[in-house]
């Protein structure tokens, strides 16, 4: 299951804990506990998923976006 979260995370560039679980069918508390010891043993950096909802990145400066600031990971190179 290890190897599988580093390739999806690989493939994917980042991804959330929510991405994650969805895609290997496991829950949140799960993922979170193996993410965390890749975390620890230097396989994975934690950063934060700036995505923007309404606007997708092209900023009119109008205020009115949705932002997530969920963190998600990046495999180490």
């Amino acid at each position: 299951m290890l190897i599988q979260l580093l390739e999806i995370i690989k493939n994917k560039k980042t991804c959330t804990l929510r991405e994650l679980a969805e895609l290997t069918g496991e829950d949140e508390d799960s993922i979170k506990t193996k993410i965390e010891y890749l975390e620890k043993s230097g396989y994975l950096s934690k950063t934060k998923n700036f995505e923007v909802a309404q606007c997708k990145g092209k900023c009119g400066g109008c205020s009115n976006c949705t932002v997530n600031f969920d963190d998600s990971w990046i495999v180490k190179e």
